[in-house]
């Protein structure tokens, strides 16, 4: 059958915000890439009707494998988030555990030589990029979490999930390969259980089935004294989730005079403050959309703004044993509004291959075609009834790549006509695509790309950095010839290896660019404890250009790992030692490195061994390191009796004061033991205050005052932008009330 998909990919984690261009994004038999918007578009693509699979990957980022249950000549819209790839592991893998920072304290342990390359089913035993990210029941599943809440049982019906934890796994090789287990290996998985389960004794156990697209029963988890834990043979995303029976709730949104309000996004759950894992869709360009709920139960539905993500409507839905056919569910008069306009090309011709990308309020972003005349009509929600925003709209002709300017209109309620937008003298940007390798045909990470107009005098044009493949993408325009620097480094003075290519109207794709005369360093050494003993469980976060690159530690404490440099030159580098057992981490480490072999003296983890030490450090997304250490720093524990709950501020040495580190949590009820509640996480590198995500901070101490209090957690925080971040942080602070 035939249809079609569209949406918007964004990237998630410290300093990756934003959308992501050049994705690579298949609907069925079809393939394209994500513009510099982050938007991609894919039309009557042959799909599976119960289960259209939408995949998108880009290198250094997880890849977003959606399902969808579809109709013949129907469409979907989404919107996805790319995580970051968080670290590597060495010798293949073998017997590594992979602890991942997140509510309910997932914990993967692999076995000895446990992969093999997907595509030739060959031991693989070199380093492995791995992306682990845990999804606690409080998530937004349906926009982080792979597939879709369906799932076949052992007994090969298709059941609806209702998930209690999981995480999301994914491993590649060092030039992008995927990796799946080998035959006869497990890997061993435990977590808590974060909602009530039907079973308390144990869980059902779920890996994402790449090929079917839905999720596969794989045993149970047996209940333990730390939570959950089993065996599985899938080196893939996996879930702890009760099944049940469910149906289809379908529906359309409208405003007022029926006209369809497309690509809302709607919720469907089981209670009305849902503390599990409601059911996210989007309506399509019809206003049509499609959810499931569990049979013979009471349901919410809820709509959300455009702007602020608040509900704009509630209502219930009693759902039994049948499917459930709405009926079209006006949304408030005062809270939408239409927007309609005509695309003109230069020689003042209707467009009817056009588009208009708009965005709303400065937050989500919606691209519209033109019908066959070039006119186009469309219909937003506003979160506050009667504060309109302003609209920023931009015309597009696809057949010649050209754009008209950037309007900026303010919207009123009822209807906005904006009369004719001009698309005429502007240049749409093209991608410009390639991988660069060595002379032995290794992939070249993160060396740099100078692109230059040949004949124009810019340092440079666009500058990219190539991802853990090789590869890069870089919007450039059309018909213009280019010269590619490569530079093994940011630092380096003269390119390596220049290379010419010239654009046309569209995308284009070189064959790999094989470049001579790469400098390495390779740097060694190892982490030690207070004790002098080798910390078996652990990275180093080297910080070189302002980039920041994580490497894992071996069982021996010990690491290794290549980099490029500038030949002849010696170049600094910052390395942060992290014992992830301990959730510590030790004073940086400033030292040059040149081309060749680079041994360093083994770093110590140890923020003092003294036994009045104070001091609060944090990690977010294995790459942000910060320590701070009393009384070289600030460092101070205070009570808020109004609100309950206790603070422990610090700031570093020579920072300004509004970049303090604050961990709020609850009072009540501690001690020793106890797992107290925390409301805020504030972090310099996040901006502001920032939401901590269903996170707990397990007290290991709580003296009176005058003594010490210690505590540690492991979760998820939410920046100011709603992006989630892993974060561990660990402190000792001296009680003064």
């Amino acid at each position: 059958m035939k249809a079609s998909v569209s949406g918007f990919v964004e990237a998630d984690g410290v300093g990756a915000p934003g959308y992501v261009e050049a994705a690579e994004v298949k609907w069925g038999n079809k393939l394209t890439y994500t513009d510099k918007f982050g938007y991609f578009e894919i039309n009557d693509a042959d799909v599976i009707a119960d289960a259209a699979q939408l995949i998108i990957a880009k290198g250094k980022h997880s890849t977003s494998y959606k399902t969808f249950k579809v109709s013949d000549g129907g469409s979907v819209f989404t919107r996805v988030k790319l995580k970051n790839f968080g670290s590597y592991l060495s010798n293949g893998g073998s017997g590594a555990t992979i602890n991942i920072y997140a509510t309910g304290s997932p914990i993967i342990t692999l076995p000895g030589d446990p992969f093999v390359e997907t595509a030739t089913g060959l031991l693989y035993s070199g380093e492995v990029f791995y992306f682990a990210y845990g999804l606690s029941p409080q998530d937004e599943f349906g926009k982080q979490l792979i597939g879709d809440r369906r799932g076949i049982d052992s007994s090969g019906k298709l059941k609806m999930l209702h998930f209690a934890n999981g995480v999301l796994l994914e491993f590649t090789g060092k030039n992008g390969q995927k990796l799946q287990l080998a035959p006869g290996k497990t890997i061993s998985v435990s977590m808590m259980a974060l909602k009530p389960l039907r079973n308390p004794g144990s869980i059902a156990v779920w890996y994402y089935d790449t090929s079917t697209g839905f999720w596969k029963q794989q045993g149970r988890a047996s209940q333990n004294a730390s939570g959950y834990s089993a065996n599985v043979t899938q080196a893939s995303s996996l879930v702890f989730a009760d099944p049940s029976e469910y149906v289809e709730v379908t529906g359309r949104l409208v405003s007022v005079g029926s006209k369809p309000v497309a690509f809302q996004e709607v919720h469907l759950a089981k209670e009305a403050a849902d503390p599990g894992t409601p059911i996210y869709s989007y309506s399509d360009l019809n206003g049509n959309f499609l959810a499931i709920a569990e049979v013979n139960t009471q349901q919410f539905l809820e709509v959300t703004g455009n702007v602020c993500r608040q509900s704009i409507l509630k209502t219930t839905v009693a759902v039994q044993q049948n499917n459930i056919k709405l009926s079209n569910i006006q949304l408030p008069p005062n809270q939408t509004f239409s927007v309609s306009g005509t695309v003109k090309a230069c020689n003042g011709a209707n467009v009817p291959d056009g588009h208009v990308f708009v965005s709303y309020g400065g937050n989500e972003k919606i691209k519209y075609n033109t019908t066959g005349d070039g006119n186009f009509e469309f219909t937003l929600t506003n979160c506050d009834p009667g504060i309109f925003h302003t609209l920023i709209i931009t015309p597009i002709e696809r057949s010649t790549n050209q754009t008209g300017d950037v309007k900026f209109i303010q919207m009123v309620q009822g209807h906005n006509n904006l009369g004719n937008l001009g698309v005429c003298g502007k240049s749409y940007d093209v991608i410009l695509r390639s991988k660069l390798k060595d002379q032995t045909g290794t992939a070249l990470s993160n060396v740099i790309i100078k692109i230059k107009e040949v004949g124009v005098n810019t340092t440079y044009d666009y500058l990219e950095t190539t991802v853990m493949d090789g590869s890069f993408a870089a919007y450039v325009k059309t018909n213009t010839a280019y010269h590619l620097e490569i530079y093994s480094t940011v630092k380096c003075v003269s390119p390596v290896y220049t290379y010419p290519v010239s654009t046309i109207i569209n995308d284009t794709t070189l064959a790999d660019i094989i470049v001579p005369g790469v400098a390495f360093a390779t740097v060694t050494g190892s982490l030690i404890d207070c004790n002098v003993n080798p910390v078996s469980n652990g990275s180093v976060v080297m910080i070189k250009n302002e980039r920041r690159t994580v490497f894992p530690v071996n069982s021996n404490g010990t690491f290794s790992f290549k980099i490029p440099v500038c030949g002849g030159v010696a170049e600094s580098i910052t390395l942060f030692p992290v014992d992830a057992t301990k959730l510590l981490t030790g004073d940086s480490v400033n030292t040059m490195i040149s081309v060749g072999s680079n041994g360093l003296p083994a770093i110590p983890v140890c923020l003092t061994s003294s036994p009045n030490a104070e001091y609060l450090n944090y990690i977010i997304d294995d790459t942000v390191v910060r320590t701070i250490l009393f009384p070289r720093d600030q460092l101070r524990q205070y009570v808020d009796a109004q609100e309950g709950w206790i603070t422990v501020a610090g700031l570093q040495q020579g920072r300004p004061p509004h970049e303090g580190v604050y961990v709020n949590f609850m009072k009540q009820n501690i001690a020793v033991g106890q797992k107290q509640w925390s409301p805020y996480f504030v972090l310099p590198e996040l901006y502001q205050y920032t939401s901590v995500d269903s996170s707990l901070v397990d007290i290991l101490e709580y003296g009176p005052v005058g003594s010490f209090v210690t505590g540690e957690m492991k979760g998820r925080v939410v920046d100011d932008n709603g992006i989630f971040h892993n974060v561990m942080c660990r402190f000792r602070v001296k009680r003064t009330e």
